[in-house]
């Protein structure tokens, strides 16, 4: 047995110069050859290993998802690899540092020096570093996805507050436009109309006085809506408006609101029909609920012509309260829609009397809307009137929310 070992030694060699490790076995699972690098990694000699089982050394090879496995290259000469994701160290191999190598292993069949018989020969390469390497570009990629996505966050967040302060300057601009023209407009026809029944009063008839106090009367009412609406419209822009919703019948705060704008209704000989059910509720603050619909009452009725007329109507779908306001009145042109809502789109027209307006009561609405869980959209065409919806929820959705979880 030694002669033949020194034999199939000398015939493999060349082997020990290479850095890969290699070894022999036998069909016995002896060891018949045993390289220089695979000392090294195991720290086992060829002259103690070589001869005696492999299974000594290394019983782990005798599970079976290892012995199986190496049984075939006896059996049909079929090449066999043992990966390090899938089978981890099939030899537990080290570095100088003590550090466990990471490796694969390729098994094959080789001829042996006995006629008829194969030996299987281990080929284990060596790819720690490799690993290493890939761990790392695996990190740095790591970080450079957070970075990117830090990148992504900042660059969101200046996005963000760009869009705040163009909303800001916007809104400070419209503050302005207001205070500059909407509101100087009525106190100036407040003040001449003032001025000249003060100076005049005698020598006028009293058709004229009628008059000129009808004039007056409407500045007035003119100037005290818009400061309504730029008052409670600050008071959001500063977030110190108080919000307490409930659950309350809409049907008497409609018919509230009907009554305050039949003035201006009966001015125009135009009807305001409400349809809203008895027991109809919404989740809202009771303020900003008839502030939402004094606006859109009060714009339906300025841009319906004379003998016109106005409906309010509500409907539950899918847990809110769809409340619409429909006239048929100029109606809106397509172009014009998108444009009623926002504070960088002043748009504004005169009504069907020459009523003027700011169209901040809509910008109200919808802020107010919003602010209390709803949504609020207009469907219109030119010349057939508009219909303002709105959604707002039937019950505190908080509460929904905890009682579907207790389920």
């Amino acid at each position: 047995m030694e002669s033949k070992i020194n034999f199939d030694k000398i015939q493999f060699e060349y082997l020990n110069h290479v850095p890969t490790g290699i070894l022999i076995i036998d069909s016995d699972y002896r060891v018949v050859f045993w390289n220089n690098t695979v000392s090294e990694w195991t720290n086992i000699s060829c002259n103690n290993i070589v001869g005696e089982s492999l299974f000594v050394f290394f019983p782990q090879l005798l599970e079976k998802n290892y012995k199986d496995r190496i049984d075939t290259i006896f059996q049909s000469g079929t090449p066999i690899f043992f990966s390090h994701q899938a089978h981890g160290s099939i030899l537990p191999l080290f570095l100088s540092s003590g550090e466990s190598r990471v490796h694969n292993t390729s098994v094959m069949a080789v001829p042996s020096f006995t006629e008829g018989e194969i030996n299987a020969m281990f080929t284990i390469e060596d790819i720690t570093e490799l690993s290493h390497q890939i761990s790392e570009q695996k990190r740095l990629k790591g970080l450079a996805l957070q970075e990117i996505e830090r990148r992504k966050l900042i660059e969101n967040s200046f996005l963000e507050s760009e869009f705040k302060l163009r909303e800001l300057n916007a809104s400070k601009d419209r503050f302005f436009s207001i205070i500059a023209h909407d509101i100087k407009g009525p106190i100036s026809s407040f003040v001449i109309l003032s001025e000249h029944l003060f100076r005049h009063f005698t020598e006028l008839t009293e058709d004229e006085q009628v008059d000129m106090l009808s004039a007056m009367y409407s500045s007035t009412k003119q100037l005290y809506n818009l400061l309504e609406n730029l008052l409670e419209w600050s008071r959001i822009q500063m977030g110190i408006i108080q919000v307490m919703p409930l659950v309350f019948k809409i049907h008497e705060a409609v018919a509230a609101n009907i009554t305050m704008l039949q003035p201006s209704a009966l001015s125009k000989n135009i009807s305001i029909t409400s349809l809203i059910p008895v027991d109809s509720t919404v989740y809202c603050d009771s303020h900003i609920f008839n502030s939402i619909i004094r606006n859109l009452l009060t714009n339906s009725i300025k841009f319906t012509h004379h003998g016109g007329k106005v409906i309010i109507s509500s409907s539950e779908v899918d847990n809110m309260n769809e409340i619409c306001v429909e006239d048929n009145g100029v109606g809106i042109p397509m172009g014009a829609i998108n444009k009623l809502f926002r504070l960088d789109e002043k748009y504004s027209t005169l009504g069907t009397d020459d009523e003027k307006g700011t169209g901040l009561g809509l910008i109200l609405c919808k802020e107010f809307v919003e602010k209390s869980g709803g949504s609020i959209r207009v469907e219109s065409e030119e010349n057939s009137g508009s219909r303002f919806i709105i959604q707002l929820p039937l019950w505190n959705p908080i509460l929904l929310i905890d009682d579907s979880s207790d389920s």
